[in-house]
């Protein structure tokens, strides 16, 4: 504030505004050392660090879809609001992260990994038996085509409900978090099955399959 500048002192917010920064710092520090432990899990679950990446890669994918929703629920009119963003004329409101919304982030981040990690494990499933990148991931993606979209289908229709009553007293914590997480269902469910895949053999092109031996029969004398 120039006007408290040059009286020679300073601002110091506190109370909840204090509480919300110290929040959300907190939460950006835990969630990038949960995403670095996670892909660590991964890359030795699937054998592969590019596996790793690539279920990461959904990330990115639910975030352009909960930051869409942040945008289009907090914005006081969308189509002014939009016009405003691209120097279009009128003024432009910024759409306020809630820790809720936060929060919602974070569980929705969890649902994006799972998605990746049911589409990538299959795949090298079929890399195992022996299949090339592209048979394994055509194959793969049809198999894991139905289960990917009824849990995408199930939690995005119980969430409905609770993003329906933003706004409305009561629902300061629920709403937002429903909200974000119903708009990254949404972006990386269906980005997943059109990015993960191209991705996938893209990068294990050149990788040869790695087939598993069969398991030899026990002898006659053993089972004896």
């Amino acid at each position: 504030d120039p006007i408290v500048a040059a009286a020679g002192l300073t601002v110091h917010y506190g109370g909840q505004f204090e509480a919300q920064q110290q929040a959300g710092r907190t939460i950006a520090a835990m969630g990038a050392a949960v995403v670095l432990a996670v892909f660590l899990l991964l890359a030795a679950a699937l054998g592969s660090a590019k596996a790793a990446v690539l279920v990461l890669l959904n990330l990115p994918l639910a975030l352009i879809g909960g930051i869409a929703a942040v945008y289009a629920a907090e914005s006081p009119s969308l189509w002014a609001n939009t016009r405003a963003l691209i120097g279009l004329g009128g003024s432009y409101v910024a759409p306020v992260v809630s820790i809720a919304s936060l929060v919602g982030f974070i569980t929705l981040f969890g649902i994006a990994v799972r998605n990746g990690v049911l589409l990538v494990n299959r795949y090298q499933q079929h890399r195992a038996d022996g299949m090339d990148a592209e048979a394994a991931v055509r194959i793969g993606s049809v198999e894991r085509l139905v289960a990917i979209l009824m849990t995408a289908l199930t939690a995005a229709i119980g969430l409905v409900p609770l993003a329906l009553m933003a706004g409305q007293p009561g629902a300061e914590i629920l709403a937002p978090l429903a909200v974000v997480v119903l708009g990254g269902l949404i972006s990386s469910t269906a980005l997943n099955l059109v990015v993960v895949p191209a991705a996938y053999a893209w990068a294990f092109a050149r990788t040869p399959a790695t087939t598993t031996p069969p398991v030899p029969a026990p002898a006659a004398s053993e089972l004896s």
